[in-house]
């Protein structure tokens, strides 16, 4: 097959402009990756907000970088979707009280804008207060709502880290409808867990890749 940069070119453009919202919902499918580990949040400095970063926008394979404090940090993510597209926000609110039934609300941005989420005490915590699993469970949807395109494909790796494993049941159910609902998209995910297996198992959708 002759090799046609033309065509990276296209999709690179394509990707741009859904970016500055010229066409966000005909860009063409790509892929979300999930990695195990990078699940945590850096607290700002004192002062410091969520500036908006000069690097371009993700443009085939998006990647959750905590180290950022831009368009790829969690609460870049958070504000982007709040203030821009109050759609995904509405999704977002929609899916994590599916995934924690009412313990873990989305309660809107202070002045120093950064998200705040009402726990079951009914204490108002910043992203980085939260369980390990609550941000798990938060990077994992706000990765796929604001990056993911239709007919995409979100890459998950060792789900079971960081989650309980009733926690982890329940979430990989709802992001496999979150994916296939919303995105008309398709949920790989690579583990080392039997339980993981067996949830998969019973839709005949395990790949086993053998080895040590």
């Amino acid at each position: 097959m002759k090799w046609r940069p033309e065509v990276l070119e296209y999709w690179a453009k394509a990707f741009e402009q859904a970016e500055t919202g010229y066409s966000r919902e005909n860009r063409p499918p790509n892929i979300v990756v999930i990695e195990a580990e990078n699940k945590w949040v850096r607290s700002p400095s004192r002062g410091e907000l969520i500036g908006r970063d000069s690097t371009p926008a993700f443009v085939v394979v998006a990647r959750y970088l905590p180290l950022a404090r831009g368009q790829s940090h969690l609460e870049g993510i958070l504000r982007t979707l709040y203030l821009a597209q109050p759609d995904k926000w509405k999704l977002l609110a929609k899916w994590v009280s599916k995934l924690r039934s009412g313990a873990l609300d989305l309660d809107g941005f202070e002045e120093d804008q950064r998200p705040r989420f009402r726990v079951p005490s009914g204490v108002r915590v910043t992203v980085d207060r939260l369980s390990a699993g609550e941000r798990s469970l938060l990077i994992n949807l706000c990765m796929i709502l604001r990056w993911l395109s239709k007919g995409g494909i979100v890459l998950l790796d060792e789900p079971e880290l960081h989650q309980h494993l009733s926690l982890m049941r329940g979430s990989l159910a709802v992001l496999q409808s979150l994916i296939h609902d919303e995105f008309g998209g398709q949920l790989v995910v690579a583990s080392h867990a039997p339980e993981v297996w067996d949830h998969f198992r019973a839709a005949r959708a395990v790949v086993d890749l053998g080895g040590d």
